[in-house]
């Protein structure tokens, strides 16, 4: 009876595979919001998203991420700032709450100093 070693070998593909991709999406499409003067900056999965301030009239956070509501009423989802559902029920102040509180401050802002 021979000992094959097939097993042995698919985990010369599959794992490096896996590894690549776990490392691809913490270190090259990882979700990510910021802001950068008047600007708001959404990096998604696939996708990177600039928003002027002033055309975000609401934000939300929830347990899909952050919600924002545009101007032209387009929904934009955050991913990268998540808060759980507990969280939601119970009111909690969390970092995705202060996140989404910043972010609304931020565009009241710029659309008072759009307005002036």
């Amino acid at each position: 009876m021979a000992v094959t070693y097939q097993g042995l070998a698919s985990w010369y593909f599959w794992g490096p595979l896996a590894a690549g991709l776990a490392a691809s999406w913490t270190h090259v499409i990882r979700p990510w919001v910021g802001v950068d003067g008047p600007r708001l900056i959404v990096v998604g999965m696939l996708t990177a998203r600039v928003v002027p301030l002033r055309d975000v009239m609401w934000v939300e956070p929830s347990s899909t991420g952050l919600e924002i509501v545009c101007r032209d009423a387009s929904l934009i989802n955050v991913w990268a700032v998540q808060q759980s559902n507990l969280a939601t029920a119970y009111a909690w102040n969390t970092r995705s709450s202060r996140v989404a509180a910043e972010i609304q401050r931020l565009a009241d802002v710029a659309r008072a100093r759009g307005a002036s």
